[in-house]
């Protein structure tokens, strides 16, 4: 898939992934999400959540809580898709679904005024 990144103003706007595979490195970055990938069956969905909410995205815990060998889906403006056999190919599809919704042309994280989460 392609990757799209904007910059404009002072603020980049785009992936997390797709920024950082490029090479962007970003300090006191603000990241505002547009869509979660969760796992379908309610038990895995609720320690998942439970899980994730409580340790940094880049903690070993969260890295293998994105491996668990379930059902994902992805749950955008509160509408979830069709189960999807691995954690990527719900990501794939979160990703063209919000390129076609055009959220991506929205400031997501801002260089100029952002924390460090």
């Amino acid at each position: 898939m392609t990757k799209r990144i904007v910059i404009k103003n002072g603020t980049i706007t785009g992936f997390a992934d797709d920024i950082e595979t490029l090479g962007i490195k970003m300090k006191n970055a603000k990241q505002k999400r547009v869509s979660i990938i969760v796992p379908q069956n309610d038990i895995l969905r609720w320690l998942f959540t439970q899980v994730r909410a409580h340790v940094s995205d880049s903690s070993l815990v969260a890295s293998m809580s994105r491996m668990v060998p379930c059902k994902w889906v992805a749950v955008i403006d509160g509408n979830e898709s069709a189960p999807f056999n691995s954690r990527h190919a719900a990501i794939e599809y979160e990703k063209q679904i919000i390129y076609k919704q055009g959220k991506l042309h929205r400031p997501i994280e801002s260089v100029n005024e952002a924390k460090h989460n």
